[in-house]
């Protein structure tokens, strides 16, 4: 039997943090706002940058390499990815007759994927199932979600404080998911028979279909912004949802709810879940466990992401006209598996009004601890630059358990 198909079971379909339009509003704003953004991210808490390109890229894989990863397994072993663009554009006031408020619209493209899996899948996919002999490889509970999606928004913002609401459409371009609840394999002595008890459900979009539209749904984004004190100096609490909605995939989306134990005996079972062949739409697949697929449309909830963020400390305006607190504590957690409550404790040091650097710690998502270091860079009062990592050190390193970057640019008129 193909050694990386223990692994398959739940990873069938796989292969930034979301960078929103952060700029908080202030009473002698400018008219007009555009800002754009992009962020791309990898993390893990237990597998390395090594193992994570060496899967992109395919291949043999270095047994070194896949010897180190397994020593970093333990019981919630976690992976994700997320890459995304957005432009947001609010210009004008006066809307609805309410000076303070301004118009603004929303694009954005994200790619979000989020793993929670087993150490037997692990060992199973790399090792093969001779170290299982006459004993059971337990492949969950595991879940995966891939959704790849647009989405387009209008709404409107109160220039003063920061606070918006928007409502758009969203077009799904792709779904692959999956929920195990048990997957257990065992191998008889000698290899003479497999037996796999499988409980859990499976769906994917219509991969025939168009490939620029495979599902239509809606979708809110909100930010609440208030002043506060904090130890007797100014604050901000805000507290927004990104991402909160559906899309309703297909008629010819797919899916599958096994509820069995399959049995092979004494044969050879070729690229069932094969590593070497991670794609869903394989007939192959499903014809060796005995499942089919049920075909149909349905309706999927879109990976939404709750944050709250506090502001804090001495505050400094910087050229653009935006105030910035010296101190930010930032608590987020997002609708995918694997994703644990995600902490940051940034502090920002202004050099000059026109330069300011940030570093902090971060916490959670899909991996542990990471350092955060990023700046801000003000030119003229026209046009601001962000760049920013949550795992600098990443981009230097393969051992390490991930890497990301984020980037903005603000045109103020």
């Amino acid at each position: 039997m193909n050694r990386h198909w223990g692994w398959c079971v739940f990873l069938v379909a796989a292969q930034a943090h979301a960078q929103a339009d952060s700029t908080a509003g202030h009473p002698h704003a400018p008219m007009h706002r555009l800002t754009v953004a992009a962020a791309g991210a990898y993390t893990s808490n237990v597998l390395d940058n090594a193992l994570a390109l060496g899967l992109y890229k395919g291949g043999a894989l270095d047994a070194d390499i896949l010897s180190r990863n397994r020593e970093a397994l333990g019981g919630a072993n976690r992976a994700g990815i997320s890459l995304g663009a957005s432009a947001t554009l609010a210009w004008g006031s006066g809307l609805f007759g309410r000076e303070q408020w301004m118009p603004r619209i929303t694009i954005a493209q994200q790619y979000l994927l989020g793993l929670r899996f087993a150490s037997d899948a692990y060992l199973l996919s790399f090792f093969g199932n001779t170290p299982f002999e006459d004993r059971t490889a337990h492949l969950g509970p595991s879940a995966f979600e891939q959704v790849n999606f647009q989405s387009a928004c209008f709404g409107v913002e109160n220039r003063n404080t920061g606070s918006y609401l928007e409502l758009g459409v969203v077009n799904g371009h792709g779904l692959n998911r999956a929920q195990i609840n048990q997957a257990d394999l065992f191998t008889a002595p000698d290899g003479r028979y497999l037996e796999l008890a499988l409980d859990g459900n499976y769906q994917r979009s219509d991969t025939a279909g168009r490939a620029a539209s495979r599902g239509i749904g809606a979708i809110i984004n909100a930010q609440w912004s208030r002043p506060l004190q904090v130890f007797k100096t100014p604050a901000k609490l805000t507290i927004s949802v990104h991402d909160l909605g559906f899309i309703a995939w297909g008629h010819g989306s797919l899916a599958m709810r096994p509820d069995s134990t399959l049995r092979f005996d004494g044969f050879r079972v070729p690229h069932i879940l094969d590593l070497a062949n991670l794609v869903v739409n394989q007939a192959g697949i499903q014809d060796s466990l005995g499942l089919g697929f049920q075909k149909g449309g349905f309706t999927r909830l879109l990976p939404f992401k709750v944050e709250g963020r506090l502001e804090f400390g001495r505050t400094r305006t910087n050229r653009a006209g935006d105030l910035r607190s010296a101190y930010a504590l930032l608590v987020d957690q997002r609708a995918l598996p694997g994703y644990a409550p995600h902490t940051t404790i940034l502090r920002r040091v202004a050099f000059s009004d026109a330069f300011t650097l940030s570093f902090g710690a971060d916490h959670g998502g899909f991996g542990g601890l990471r350092v955060l270091l990023g700046m801000e860079a003000c030119m003229g009062r026209h046009l601001t630059l962000n760049l920013a990592s949550q795992h600098v050190a990443g981009f230097f390193s393969d051992h390490l358990h991930g890497m990301a970057v984020q980037a903005a640019v603000q045109v103020l008129w």
